[in-house]
């Protein structure tokens, strides 16, 4: 028998249709890349929809701010919950790139890569993506 993409990967039908929305929003620009708070901030409360992997929450006084996880939980109205996932959850090295990775330079075109090698390898591979700084000794 020949397991569907979602199965392979360990997720839901539902999840994977969410997260190939969330890939998509992300590759047309609908989900803005900035990566510092007070700007995204600021574009939240103009109505834009912002992406930061730095973000963990998605619904903040400003307006809409968030991460892949963030966007899939908004996305659900709330069914699937990224903060309660295990190390172990298929899905768990999507949301959490590597603490050696500098967070803030992960664009959204850097998202839409990782979820391509997490669709067709397993794992998102953060740090085989070109343009992604790693962190100083001292950051």
């Amino acid at each position: 028998m020949v397991k569907h993409l979602h199965e392979r990967r360990g997720i839901t039908f539902n999840n994977l249709v969410i997260l190939l929305g969330i890939r998509e929003a992300l590759n047309q620009g609908l989900l803005i890349g900035v990566p510092t708070w007070d700007k995204a901030c600021t574009l939240a409360q103009q109505g834009q929809h912002v992406f930061n992997i730095t973000s963990w929450k998605i619904r903040y006084s400003c307006g809409s701010v968030g991460c892949i996880g963030g966007y899939m939980a908004l996305v659900s109205a709330g069914a699937f919950d990224y903060m309660g996932i295990d190390t172990k959850h298929p899905l768990h090295s999507l949301f959490y790139p590597p603490d050696s990775l500098n967070w803030s330079t992960i664009t959204p075109a850097h998202a839409v890569k990782a979820i391509d090698n997490w669709l067709k390898t397993g794992t998102p591979r953060w740090s085989k993506i070109p343009g992604i700084k790693k962190l100083r000794n001292n950051e």
